[in-house]
């Protein structure tokens, strides 16, 4: 069908080393051709007949990332799968954010005024349907996605987290049931031998020993007995971070991990419970 355009594959790149978020993935639209799952990091167009990537759209940069609360965004495909809408299920007049309308085939995401389709996709099933228990009767299927696409009446295409080697996105699976036989496609194979992107907990672990003294857990770092404004000197004090800029009271700093421009935020605060101040580390990118 199509080739992963170059210039989208930094993104594809960095897509397949995202991390879980609280929400599975979603598998939103699937034909004998293609499948489409869409995930807080953007969404993901894959070719089942040549077995590759073939597009990827970025919502985190267009803020279209939230898939749950006020902020929460819908995906949906039109029924020859060919365009997808991204848009926000709440409207607020104060806050507007603009709907967006993807063109698969010309790799183009554009404004738009449309809010729907004419025509959606009818094969998509819960995994309380009970066409789709019968399929993984005899399956483990805890880690399935919700959805199923039900290609014709023996065929059909659920979407798998398998725990492999790899906690990211490469773990993500499209698994092709099909007259009794089962085979599974991985999205983001290409991406295999790149090392991880570097979590919170491995920063903390790794690559801020210059900070002395305080309790250390996997987001943060506890002290006793200091301010903020402590914590942030011991944090700025001989780092080999290159600080950027501050947004919202988080200072932000770039350092290069693993062959990866690694953005974390930084900022402390106290936690009025344990009477701590807490230095949070997240990263940015």
């Amino acid at each position: 069908m199509w080739d992963l355009p170059e210039e989208d594959e930094d993104l594809a790149q960095r897509m397949a080393l995202r991390s879980y978020g609280a929400d599975m993935p979603v598998l939103v639209y699937a034909s004998d051709k293609i499948a489409i799952v869409s995930a807080y990091w953007g969404i993901a167009v894959y070719d089942l007949v040549k077995e590759r990537l073939s597009r990827v759209v970025d919502l985190i940069s267009i803020n279209m990332s939230h898939t749950q609360g006020d902020f929460c965004r819908i995906v949906s495909v039109n029924k020859e799968g060919t365009h997808i809408i991204i848009k926000r299920m709440f409207k607020d007049p104060k806050n507007p954010v603009p709907t967006y309308l993807y063109d698969i085939e010309k790799d183009k995401l554009e404004i738009t005024q449309q809010e729907e389709f004419e025509e959606y996709s009818d094969n998509i099933y819960s995994d309380d349907n009970k066409e789709v228990q019968n399929l993984l009767k005899d399956t483990v299927w805890g880690s399935f996605n919700y959805n199923f696409a039900k290609i014709d009446p023996d065929k059909w295409i659920g979407l798998k987290y398998d725990i492999s080697e790899w906690y990211d996105m490469r773990s993500l699976y499209l698994y092709v049931f099909d007259n009794g036989n089962v085979s599974k496609k991985q999205i983001f194979s290409k991406y295999n031998d790149l090392p991880p992107w570097p979590t919170e907990a491995e920063i903390i672990e790794k690559h801020l020993s210059h900070i002395k003294g305080g309790k250390r857990y996997e987001d943060h770092i506890a002290f006793e007995g200091l301010t903020e404004e402590e914590v942030m000197k011991n944090f700025r004090k001989g780092n080999e971070w290159t600080y950027i800029e501050t947004d919202d009271g988080m200072e932000k700093y770039k350092k290069k991990i693993s062959n990866y421009d690694v953005i974390i935020g930084v900022n402390a605060y106290t936690d009025t419970d344990t009477n701590e101040t807490i230095l949070r580390i997240r990263v940015n990118n």
